[in-house]
């Protein structure tokens, strides 16, 4: 039995999908919106930024150890079926 009153209600959205695209593919003919510059833009941006990314194989292990050790902790029994 569910508790109704206890029950978040949900609303659907109210984006109309086709009125959106309708509007950028619009956009887009019109030439409002310069997609080269604004793709140059963004390269150079990116760039710029000074991210440095190091996922290897050692990374991965470690946070997965880390996951299951915080779920072990919350779960108070071990997250993997051994």
């Amino acid at each position: 039995m569910v508790d109704k009153k206890a029950s978040a209600s949900y609303d659907t959205p109210a984006y109309d999908f086709m009125a959106g695209i309708s509007a950028e593919i619009n956009a887009e003919r019109s030439g409002i919106i310069d997609y080269d510059r604004l793709a140059n833009t963004m390269v150079q941006a990116m760039e710029q930024a000074d991210i440095t990314a190091k996922i290897g194989f050692e990374e991965v292990w470690n946070s997965t150890k880390d996951s299951w050790n915080q779920d072990c902790k919350k779960l108070k029994k071990s997250p993997l079926p051994v």
